[in-house]
């Protein structure tokens, strides 16, 4: 039977479980953990990591931290320190999925989850790039992420209605690929988790007032890669599904509540 190190080695090559320049890490638990059950999820609230322990997961593959840190340093604040017991106490065995999935084999799975989930036709220029068989607006493109993916709050900067097929993947909480954006021609759209306002929305802002076609639409980290943790669980239950070991992903929805 697999073992938890293994499944991670597999995901993530055994250097990159020993390199200090990378966050995919084991954060709590049995690394030597036999494995039957592993679920997989955006971020590992307490929701998740109950729901995780009550299915009878061994392994719980997380993207973002788990303690508000972008390295999960060792908990030092009274939230993190009850959350770190909650996982001590449940038996879990935790592990960070983030930089590998974003860089692997030349791909951004996150990238091609978003894609998969948005059934969008078209191909990609590079990881980040995509290319519409059809054109769509801005307002259009917000339309459609709002209705197949069944999100909220989505905000939408700069141009509205001019057509395009070429958008920016800036999934997550990017960051100079957001200046980048605005400065080259790669793109004309540019889809994004969080966004600093200031900075980058009014850019757009004022390009789209002097007649530059600048366009960024703001989703909330979760809402823009919740689906590439949903493909990556495709794409390990059709690799290991073999092997005998069950993944599911556990929702942990939006930070932010719909009112």
């Amino acid at each position: 039977m697999m073992k938890a190190f293994e499944l991670a080695n597999l995901l993530c090559g055994a250097d990159t479980l020993t390199s200090e320049g990378t966050v995919d890490k084991f954060k709590s638990g049995n690394h030597e953990a036999e494995l039957s059950k592993v679920a997989l999820c955006f971020i590992a609230t307490p929701n998740v990591i109950r729901e995780a322990a009550a299915w009878g997961a061994e392994l719980v593959i997380t993207h973002e931290p788990t303690y508000y840190d972008h390295w999960d340093k060792t908990p030092q604040n009274s939230i993190a320190i009850k959350k770190k017991e909650l996982i001590n106490e449940l038996g879990i065995t935790l592990f960070r999925y983030h930089d590998t999935p974003h860089t692997i084999d030349g791909r951004d799975l996150f990238s091609e989850g978003f894609i998969d989930s948005l059934g969008w036709k078209g191909t990609f220029a590079d990881p980040l790039h995509f290319i519409l068989d059809e054109e769509m607006t801005p307002r259009e493109i917000v339309h459609d992420l709002e209705e197949k993916l069944d999100v909220h709050h989505v905000r939408l900067a700069g141009e509205c209605d001019r057509p395009t097929k070429r958008v920016a993947l800036l999934l997550g909480a990017r960051g100079g690929e957001w200046t980048d954006f605005l400065y080259n021609d790669k793109a004309d759209v540019a889809i994004g988790g969080e966004v600093c306002e200031w900075a980058i929305g009014e850019a757009a802002r004022d390009a789209s007032q002097m007649g530059i076609p600048k366009s960024v639409i703001a989703m909330g980290h979760w809402a823009s890669e919740c689906d590439g943790m949903k493909f990556i669980t495709k794409l390990l239950e059709k690799r290991f599904g073999a092997e005998g070991i069950e993944f599911r992903y556990i929702e942990c929805g939006d930070t932010y509540e719909n009112l």
